[in-house]
């Protein structure tokens, strides 16, 4: 069995619009995710958060349900609305009066906060007057949002992430549209990622400020490993792009000052428009956290395929083909998931021991990534296992 080290903290996580609710309560403001959920056709079921896990009022009771089980960290976000409702400007007292009492109360339970500032929930009014991520505005706001927010918390939270995933906002959220504000548009979206790092690099020094002294700020990235399913170069060098738009896009600003040049030369008029000094603003000292994607990303020229899960209890992965190549760009286009590895891909799952095995493999092949290029020891904030916990009665 494997034993964990004694300063090992086994934690859980949430997403401030997956289990608040109350979002229409106490001076919060609209988030671009309520929007999105209120559109026809845009969430299954017109699903939204409006209600959620009612984690605003019944936090005490989650508190103590982390407590019994042990759990010594939570990592939670904020939601920039109910702290601004208008992105800026006017401090709504009643959100952040929350947050205090969920920090204490994560306190007096002996659990170390994680804070997460942002995770994809733009304060709407944002996205109306100024376009959104889209906007260099938007980065500069999130710094006012995050010294409002450090300046009272600052004092009791010393572990603090700036941005959940921008990959996921810039190119999910603009590219692909299927995440809120639901836009489709690529150079937006390869602009939108500049200016989340922008915000992540602007709020640093800020928290640092409003903290207490050895307070760790960081980002969490989504990292998957990236191979080519063949050893042809065709193949290898859309594998080198993908692993260009997953990874090496948001690690190598933040870790080296730079965006990586291939992926500068590939984009073209895609690439997105900087000013001096940006990239070091982006790349001031920080304490990278990774959300990990445990699946292998397997990479072939020229074909698209997308899996989902279709039912609640069992994966069933269906695959859409469409031969297409990409030459200019490192757009979707030229990735293809083949497989979470060579065997997974199949009705059901691995048994839990094979399920473990692969999401060690999966840390093991991250961190060394991040060792050996980047000379960083990466704490994990998030694990992202697609075959844990969706068997009946598991």
């Amino acid at each position: 069995m494997v034993q964990f080290p004694e300063q090992f903290r086994w934690g859980v996580a949430t997403a401030a619009y997956q289990i608040e609710g109350a979002a229409q309560e106490d001076g919060r403001g609209e988030s671009i995710w309520d929007r999105f959920c209120a559109t026809p056709g845009k969430v299954h079921n017109g699903d939204s958060g409006l209600v959620a896990c009612d984690h605003y009022h019944r936090y005490r009771e989650d508190v103590q349900l982390m407590r019994e089980l042990g759990v010594r960290a939570y990592r939670f976000s904020i939601a920039w609305p109910r702290i601004l409702p208008n992105g800026r400007g006017q401090v709504n007292t009643l959100g952040l009066d929350f947050y205090e009492r969920l920090v204490d109360a994560l306190l007096d339970a002996d659990i170390e906060p994680f804070v997460t500032l942002y995770h994809w929930d733009l304060p709407q009014v944002m996205q109306d007057e100024v376009g959104g991520w889209a906007s260099r505005e938007t980065a500069y706001a999130f710094a006012e949002y995050a010294d409002v927010v450090s300046r009272r918390l600052g004092d009791r939270v010393q572990r603090w992430i700036t941005l959940n995933e921008p990959s996921v906002s810039a190119f999910t959220g603009h590219e692909t549209g299927e995440h809120a504000p639901g836009w489709r548009n690529a150079h937006l979206a390869w602009q939108t990622s500049h200016y989340l790092l922008l915000a992540h690099g602007l709020s640093v020094p800020i928290l640092r400020t409003n903290s207490r002294p050895n307070t760790r700020v960081g980002i969490t990235l989504a990292l998957s490993p990236v191979h080519s399913a063949t050893t042809t170069s065709r193949d290898q060098q859309a594998a080198q792009r993908v692993d260009g738009k997953m990874n090496r896009w948001f690690l190598d600003p933040v870790f080296r000052g730079n965006y990586p040049s291939d992926m500068f030369a590939a984009l073209g008029d895609l690439a997105p428009q900087t000013e001096a000094g940006d990239v070091e603003i982006i790349a001031r000292p920080t304490t990278t956290s990774a959300s990990l994607h445990a699946r292998e990303q397997m990479v072939r020229q020229g074909v698209l395929s997308r899996y989902t899960q279709r039912t609640r209890n069992t994966q069933k992965w269906v695959g859409r083909s469409t031969p297409q190549v990409c030459t200019n760009c490192s757009c979707a286009c030229t990735r293809s998931i083949l497989s979470p590895n060579s065997t997974s891909l199949r009705m059901g799952q691995p048994s839990p021991i094979r399920s473990a095995r692969m999401a060690r493999s999966m840390i093991h092949a991250v961190w060394i990534i991040c060792a050996s290029i980047y000379s960083r020891r990466m704490p994990l904030s998030q694990m992202a296992c697609p075959w844990l916990a969706i068997s009946p009665g598991r």
